[in-house]
């Protein structure tokens, strides 16, 4: 798998001036009222064997047609 490689500030530049923008706070600036919000309620962060362990659990919930009736 390739990691992701984000944009670069060129990248963000071009994508800039594309828009009609000089800076990505004129780009905000244009947002309607009510589209952007001041904080995200996120929970607090977790490490990396914790994240890895609340995935796990959460696809115990998973199931497949060889577990239960299926009528396909």
């Amino acid at each position: 798998m390739h990691p992701w490689i984000g944009a670069g500030p060129e990248d963000r530049q071009d994508l800039l001036h594309e828009l009609g923008f000089e800076t990505i706070d004129q780009l905000f600036e244009r947002l309607p009222e009510g589209v952007c919000i001041d904080r995200l309620e996120l929970p607090p962060a977790q490490d990396e064997t914790a994240l890895r362990r609340q995935f796990f659990d959460l696809g115990l919930n998973n199931t497949t047609a060889a577990r239960k009736p299926s009528f396909l």
